[in-house]
């Protein structure tokens, strides 16, 4: 869960990977799309689909905990919201 706040302007301009920075910003439609165009998927023609459920299983996760007041919404949501 993020600490820090995202950065300035549209999320999808921050979808971007940087090899520099250890954190980067993804919106979640992004993050899915990044796994499936991942090196490894590259490599064996194969999409990471166990990948891909753990991050859509993340979203329901996160989510449930917000409505569940157990985590606190920030910057207007939760990662995965719009898919959970």
């Amino acid at each position: 869960y993020a600490v820090h706040p995202p950065p300035d302007g549209p999320l999808e301009d921050a979808d971007i990977e940087d090899e520099e920075d250890a954190y980067d910003w993804y919106t979640f439609d992004r993050a899915v799309t990044a796994l499936r165009q991942s090196q490894q998927a590259t490599e064996t023609g194969q999409q990471d689909e166990a990948t891909v459920r753990a991050l859509q299983t993340m979203a329901h996760a996160l989510n449930a905990a917000a409505s569940a007041g157990a985590l606190p919404v920030k910057w207007g949501g939760t990662f995965g919201q719009e898919f959970a």
